[in-house]
């Protein structure tokens, strides 16, 4: 029936395969994976029992069949371990199932220069919540600011920013919002200005009497933005923040040494690029 109680990898020669081949495998028990990569290939390999890890992964479909809450490690990779961590806080479907396969390559429609080289896809089987904990390698899966990092998701289509998530450069992880209830699809890890939208926020610092403001200093935070940035206004008082995703609220604060602003902040829900002035008061 393709299925057994008990599955150990340890092999620490390299040049050693061991693949996956004639259909899915079902493991009821221990899983160990001490040395070595199980190549799953176009297999699905489902695990229900209890795990422990040394030094190998799965290099595939890895899946669990889920009848009650709680946590899995999903110890996969490609060109490297990735493991995915998966908080089931909530079973709506009981069974329900969740199966990872890593990739180790940007997540399609997002920009290289900003985002981890390396996304997940994740199928959901059922009706569940989770919160997703994704390991990248450093420096190999590193581009741009680590620290910027925030859950992206795609459908086949255009990535879309998952708000709410956590970067831990330290740890080389990133981890969703709490309780995520829709799962499916390739998750990806990149800069919140990062994404594909190319909408900007714009506008001019001006005095009272209309005059540009130099060197006023706007910053711009909320949507996916976990670290808010600046820039100083230009010699006639204009300013530009480019490459921001669409679909967020943001707020663009100003401040300056020399001048006043009622209001001195201002949101815009960006569907599109925004302009948006501060005038000082006199």
């Amino acid at each position: 029936a393709r299925t057994v109680v008990n599955l150990t990898r340890d092999d620490n020669d390299p040049t050693h395969i061991l693949n996956l081949a004639g259909g899915n495998l079902i493991v009821t028990g221990t899983l160990a994976l001490t040395n070595g990569v199980i190549e799953a290939n176009v297999n699905i390999l489902t695990h229900n029992g209890a795990v422990t890890r040394t030094a190998g992964f799965v290099n595939g479909t890895l899946n669990r069949n889920y009848t009650a809450a709680g946590s899995y490690t999903y110890h996969v990779g490609q060109n490297g371990y990735s493991p995915v961590a998966a908080n089931i806080t909530a079973l709506t479907m009981n069974p329900s199932a969740l199966a990872v396969v890593p990739t180790d390559a940007t997540l399609p429609g997002m920009n290289p220069a900003s985002a981890a080289s390396r996304f997940w896809q994740v199928s959901e089987q059922g009706d569940m919540a989770a919160t997703l904990t994704f390991t990248y390698l450093d420096p190999a899966d590193v581009n741009g600011d680590e620290n910027a990092y925030v859950t992206w998701r795609s459908n086949g289509g255009t990535p879309v920013l998952v708000a709410g998530s956590t970067p831990n450069a330290a740890g080389n992880t990133v981890t969703t919002a709490a309780g995520i209830t829709d799962l499916s699809g390739d998750w990806g890890l990149g800069a919140a200005l990062a994404g594909p939208a190319n909408a900007s926020i714009s506008g001019r610092i001006t005095t009272s009497g209309g005059r540009g403001i130099l060197r006023a200093k706007l910053t711009v935070s909320g949507g996916g933005i976990t670290i808010p940035y600046s820039v100083l206004s230009s010699t006639f008082g204009y300013y530009r923040f480019d490459n921001i995703v669409t679909g967020q609220t943001y707020t663009v604060t100003i401040n300056s040494k020399r001048y006043t602003f009622t209001p001195n902040s201002q949101q815009v829900i960006l569907s599109g690029d925004a302009t948006l002035n501060f005038n000082a008061i006199p």
